[in-house]
């Protein structure tokens, strides 16, 4: 056995859930309705614009027409205490 005799593994700390704040009120925490509306691309263009080499991305929308990013979303967020939606000042 190596000299790591007694040694734990420190457990990694959780990442701590992003708080967005009503700007009218700022105590008050923005809630979501958890539904999700996800992005997609439609030609390869698009995917160069993110750093897709112009040829990989030809072939990528030429397999998927319709590309879903199941990374990216948009979300409706409002505030429980005015009921206003967050971005609508």
């Amino acid at each position: 056995m190596s000299g790591l005799k007694g040694t734990l593994a420190t457990p990694q700390p959780t990442a701590a859930k992003r708080q967005l704040l009503c700007p009218a009120h700022p105590e008050q925490r923005i809630e979501g309705n958890g539904k999700k509306y996800f992005l997609y691309l439609l030609n390869p263009e698009e995917l160069t614009v993110r750093g897709m080499p112009h040829k990989t991305a030809q072939l990528v929308i030429q397999a998927y027409p319709v590309l879903v990013l199941n990374k990216n979303w948009l979300e409706e967020l409002f505030c429980p205490r005015c009921g206003r939606a967050a971005g609508a000042m």
